[in-house]
């Protein structure tokens, strides 16, 4: 018993009496946080239903019992009932009269009994039920949203949360980070890098975020112990309040940490969903002119299998989604299995994979099998068994694209050997491999310039670098810079690698080669352009520096783990590394 609540030292007779007896009961703060958090959780579920809902509901509020809602919980339906902890008089109530009258009030209400599990028990002040009932927050959601409102803390909140999605949309943020603890923060991921919001926190605010954010994505307020993940979406009311949040929508992950849940709230992660089509285009992707046009003619053909693969965060799905939006003309039966799924696409039909159903990728496919498609994404090839389903339904006449953790294109190759799956499978079916990384783009005005010769020759372990090669490099720190505001780093590119297989290596598939150098010298001898050759290019062009290719594209232990293999075959591009010029825009 908490020594620092003083209603829960009051109440403590009562407390345990109930819990002897097996009841499911709690405080408002121990299950809802606030008052006004049980108000969200009960504007978030059902309304409590009886055979005679006024006869009833009055007559269990007459002894001393309040129905507030009903939600589902473990697969059942389960009715969070008030109990006021005081008589009229004053005095606390005995445990002993409290459940007396409450068998005999379900018994006559609802037929029911407390212990059968379908019910949970709230304590309410006798101030808190007179407001419930007084002003029908029990069955008016408007009388809620009224009383809400009253509430300054809870205003803050809801003032809160519009302005850090503002903040966040306004930067081009794709996560929104809420962390609690003594000195909570907010965070948002912007071009792939995590910065800090420039602002203080109440040591209560992320608790009340939390939850609002809840309630907002229909999520169990009262709960803190376990991860929950939802969603929320903005009606015409929120967009009329901040016009960036048309055709956003947002995923939400929920986790508790170290620190109690209860006095600082949970770590909350937000991801900025853009379900606006026309975000999902090739043309906007920005790949190469001539890999989108190979690929604009791939994804034409009927049948075969086109892996994506990536780091998280490097723009998979959005290049699926345009793939598939590209194909999508009405004249093909286009299904997805993803994990979870991310945007809603018109014209296309989308299946979230459920663990606790045991609804898995393996599973949902075979169904999917059964529903006459033309074309299947798979959200991500985990095991053999998905790739075997994925390799006969193309085998069959289908087109299906999915992801596949691996380091690049040749090395997502190697997977599916080592996966197990035959080259007899894999040869015919699988028709193009893209691996690909987003890049932060340096900022055109923050600028400098230096000689690269000798990192680049120990990136590349060449001794063919005979000259300065000179390269620009981001100089944050610059606060006024109108564009990158001191970051030195505005927006970022897209560095696609792209391997369509041809014959050649067709047969080494069927011989069972397993040389990833192999495979890359015969795939260059017509015109695959490894990710070390891309990072190159964009050095070359002015579009990055050195630290951020090696932070979000190769790696120095892959440079030098591959990079004198590529660098002799790219030899002639590299003596000719002049100064780079930065590109407009």
């Amino acid at each position: 018993m908490s020594e620092t609540n003083p209603f829960l030292k009051e109440i403590e007779p009562l407390y345990l009496g109930l819990v002897q007896v097996k009841m499911r009961v709690s405080t408002v703060e121990e299950s809802f946080l606030t008052f006004e958090g049980l108000l969200r959780a009960m504007d978030a579920s059902s309304p409590p239903t009886f055979k005679q809902d006024g006869k009833h509901f009055e007559f269990l509020c007459a002894k001393g019992f309040i129905p507030l809602m009903v939600r589902e919980e473990f697969g059942r339906q389960v009715m969070s009932i008030g109990i006021v902890t005081h008589r009229r008089s004053g005095e606390l109530r005995e445990h002993s009269e409290v459940i007396i009258n409450l068998d005999d009030s379900l018994k006559v209400s609802l037929d029911s009994e407390k212990g059968d599990g379908s019910f949970r028990f709230i304590f309410l002040t006798p101030e808190q039920a007179s407001d419930i009932l007084s002003q029908n927050l029990v069955f008016d959601s408007q009388s809620r949203l009224h009383y809400l409102n009253g509430i300054d803390e809870d205003t803050t909140a809801v003032e809160s949360f519009g302005a850090m999605l503002k903040f966040a949309l306004s930067d081009r943020a794709t996560d929104i980070h809420i962390e609690p603890g003594p000195s909570p923060r907010i965070r948002y991921r912007i071009d792939g890098i995590m910065q800090t919001g420039d602002y203080d926190l109440a040591s209560d605010m992320v608790r009340r975020l939390t939850a609002l954010i809840k309630q907002r994505a229909k999520l169990k307020i009262d709960e803190h112990m376990i991860p929950q993940d939802g969603g929320i979406t903005f009606n015409e009311d929120d967009i009329a309040k901040n016009q960036l949040l048309r055709n956003c929508s947002l995923r939400v992950s929920i986790m508790p940490t170290i620190h109690d849940p209860r006095e600082y709230g949970e770590k909350v992660v937000l991801r900025v969903l853009h379900s606006k089509t026309e975000e999902y285009n090739l043309q906007k992707l920005g790949m190469a002119p001539d890999i989108q046009a190979v690929v604009a003619n791939r994804i034409k053909e009927p049948k075969g299998l086109i892996l994506v693969t990536g780091p998280t965060g490097s723009g998979k799905t959005t290049t699926l989604y345009a793939m598939l939006m590209a194909i999508n003309d009405g004249t093909k039966n286009i299904v997805t299995v993803e994990d979870p799924v991310e945007v809603p696409l018109s014209g296309i039909t989308q299946i979230s994979v459920n663990q606790q159903v045991d609804l898995t990728f393996a599973r949902a496919l075979r169904s999917v099998l059964r529903q006459d498609p033309d074309v299947i994404l798979i959200g991500e090839i985990r095991d053999r068994e998905t790739v075997d389903i994925a390799l006969s339904a193309t085998n069959t006449g289908h087109l299906a694209f999915a992801t596949l953790h691996a380091d690049d294109s040749p090395a997502t190759l190697l997977r599916l050997q080592r996966l197990g799956v035959g080259g007899e499978s894999i040869a015919p079916n699988l028709k193009a491999i893209m691996s690909q990384r987003l890049i932060r783009r340096a900022c055109h005005d923050c600028l400098g310039k230096y000689d690269a010769k000798e990192e680049l020759f120990y990136l590349l372990g060449g001794d063919f670098l005979k000259s300065e090669v000179a390269l620009h490099q981001a100089r944050p720190g610059n606060m006024g810079c109108r564009h990158c505001g001191g970051k030195g780093y505005f927006g970022r590119s897209l560095l696609l690698e792209y391997w369509g297989i041809a014959h050649k290596e067709r047969q080494m598939i069927l011989d069972g080669v397993e040389d990833r150098n192999a495979y890359i010298k015969v795939a260059m001898e017509h015109g695959f352009k490894p990710m070390i050759y891309l990072a190159i290019d964009a050095l070359m062009n002015g579009k990055t520096d050195i630290a951020e290719i090696k932070r979000s594209a190769v790696t120095e232990e892959e440079f030098l783990r591959h990079g004198k293999h590529i660098g002799v075959m790219i030899n002639h591009s590299i003596e000719n590394l002049s100064e780079a010029r930065p590109k407009e825009g």
